[in-house]
């Protein structure tokens, strides 16, 4: 239809004219105007005139055409977008509306966009009915301060798949209050289930390696405890051929100091081999570098030369006794594993202080200040320079497969960063390896509290009295107990578990001065429970425990009083006379 033709319509039928049309202007150019008319009638209702305008729209049109183009091109961007992108409303009234959703949606939820535009409560029905509360929340939140949205929800699938989904959007405020979110959702199930199973393979090979750790120095420990019972077991068959006093006194010292030795390296594995948070305390570090030199011994081969050295005046610091441990090992079994061939380990251990330049050092881990530096230095195969930063990464090992996870290093860095330190690493391909730990120094703690349980002998000669009721299961145990302190005159009843206790001597609670009790027994009534029926019917009643376990006080806390104490096994017997005599001068105090 011609523009004339158009024109002859408006007039004869008498209805405005409007057309988009374009007009080729005396330079040349086609410019794009917009014509409206209206055809006026004279007294015989016949057309007599047209009235009209003509306006260049030149340049509303390229707009209109720019807006178009680009719009498509966007929609063929979202279109070729991992995932889905779409416009979402959510209005004054609570109403919301998806004004745009790409084709991306079918492979995520299962449904057309034309399904999803049409009733938005689509994509609500199949989010997980847990996940539905946190994710509308994380919404109205975003609406509410115009935050960008930002959640991870499930959905299930109208086929019945489990989906995690990953949703992201900036709001924008609308002049009519609503809030227009522009959205990208991301199916991120593969990753996660990706991140479970490294999270998983990670505790595996996180318990692995404490496992290997534990197997490395299980022969050596295997080996102390065979000579300790061949002492224990050759003193006790020499006391029947002993013909004086002097010797049985002798053969019967060999007994007591193999148990003391066992005691120590039962601690020291119960130590190294307990799952805890840290659990800081001031610890002398020249001592238990020393004390642990000897679990480093047993897991060297001969053909490497082991040597510490400290410095006589070392401070103190507050660590995890078990964790700074565990560190030092784990330091010295990669050590090990760098000098197939032999070599020599060095323990070494200095106070430090650190300056806001330290010399040769990047300090920025490091606040000014005293430190109690630890190294252990071998001179195996060393580190390339470009993996000295890798190596305290999870999972990075420049070992075989068969020889760590990678995970050691990591440990170690994460324990000294908590400790408020710092972990250096020095090394030369083909010379060796230093690694240092700074660790921040402390007070010292006064000799008493750091006298550990030695007890003058004179504690055996003080008068004991006091009436005590011994609860343990272990019969031989239970039959040294009452003896030892039937002798050192004390009256004793005896039951051999908590369930037992409880029932013969619950009544006469209040007869006794002292109960001592094992913490772990068969039965329904552990120590601490049992402890506590007594203590509700004899308030005076004053408890000590016995323990194998170092960390049994803090499993039954809420069962313990303040003034509990606490007896690691085996006891000396010293130990525990001083402790009773202790408990019962507090009593009367």
């Amino acid at each position: 239809e011609s523009f004339e033709d158009r024109i002859g319509v408006s007039v004869n039928s008498g209805e405005p004219f409007r057309a988009d049309c374009r007009f080729r202007h005396k330079n040349g150019r086609d410019i794009e105007c917009l014509v409206q008319a209206k055809t006026l009638l004279d007294d015989t209702g016949k057309p007599a005139e047209l009235i009209g305008t003509v306006v260049d729209v030149s340049n509303e049109a390229r707009i209109t055409s720019d807006l178009k183009e680009s719009e498509l091109s966007l929609r063929s961007l979202a279109e070729n977008v991992p995932g889905a992108i779409f416009r979402y409303v959510l209005r004054p009234d609570g109403s919301d509306e998806i004004e745009y959703m790409s084709s991306g949606c079918t492979e995520i939820w299962e449904l057309t966009s034309e399904e999803i535009q049409g009733d938005p409560r689509a994509l609500w029905s199949v989010v997980i009915e847990e996940d539905l509360p946190a994710m509308q929340a994380s919404v109205m939140d975003s609406a509410a301060n115009l935050t960008s949205w930002h959640h991870r929800w499930r959905i299930m699938t109208p086929s019945g798949v489990l989906k995690h989904l990953e949703g992201r959007g900036l709001p924008a405020k609308l002049p009519d209050g609503s809030v227009l979110w522009n959205s990208l959702i991301l199916d991120v199930s593969k990753e996660t289930e990706t991140r479970k199973e490294l999270l998983a393979q990670q505790a595996m090979l996180g318990q692995a390696q404490k496992m290997e750790a534990i197997g490395r120095i299980a022969g050596g420990i295997a080996h102390d405890f065979n000579n300790l019972l061949a002492i224990v077991l050759g003193n006790a068959q020499l006391m029947d051929e002993a013909s004086t006093e002097a010797d049985r006194r002798q053969f019967v010292a060999g007994i007591v100091d193999a148990c003391k030795r066992g005691s120590h390296l039962t601690q020291h594995l119960l130590s190294f081999a307990r799952r805890s948070t840290l659990n800081p305390s001031v610890l002398d570090v020249g001592q238990s570098i020393r004390e642990i030199s000897d679990l480093v011994r047993r897991v060297i081969p001969e053909n490497i030369a082991v040597v510490t050295e400290g410095a006589a005046d070392l401070w103190a610091t507050a660590v995890d006794v078990a964790f700074f441990e565990n560190s030092v090992l784990n330091l010295c079994l990669n050590a090990r594993d760098a000098m197939p061939n032999g070599g020599k380990l060095s323990i070494e251990t200095s106070n430090v202080r650190i300056t806001s330049e330290p010399p040769g050092m990047n300090g920025r881990d490091l606040e000014p200040g005293r430190y109690v530096l630890v190294a252990v230095t071998d001179t195996g195969s060393g580190i390339p320079p470009e993996e000295i930063e890798m190596v305290v990464e999870p999972f990075y090992t420049t070992k075989a497969p068969d020889f760590g996870s990678g995970l050691g290093l990591a440990m170690v860095d994460g324990f000294v960063r908590q400790s408020r330190g710092a972990l250096r690493i020095y090394s030369e391909p083909g010379v060796g390896t230093s690694v240092k730990i700074y660790l921040p120094a402390v007070e010292k703690r006064s000799d008493s509290d750091l006298s550990g349980f030695e007890v003058p002998e004179t504690a055996d000669s003080r008068p004991a009295s006091g009436r005590i009721l011994i609860v343990e299961d272990e019969e031989a145990i239970l039959r040294v107990l009452e003896t030892t302190l039937a002798r050192a005159g004390y009256s004793v009843s005896i039951a051999t578990g908590g369930d037992e206790a409880l029932l013969r001597f619950g009544d006469q609670a209040n007869d006794f001065d002292i109960l001592l009790t094992d913490v772990v027994m068969p039965g329904k009534l552990q120590g601490p429970e049992l402890a506590a029926k007594l203590t509700e019917r004899a308030s005076n009643l004053k408890v000590v425990f016995m323990t194998g376990y170092p960390n049994e006080p803090v499993a039954y806390g809420d069962n313990l009083r303040q003034s509990d104490q606490f007896l690691m096994k085996p006891v000396l017997r010293q130990e525990l006379l001083k402790t009773l005599s202790d408990v019962l001068g507090s009593q009367k105090g």
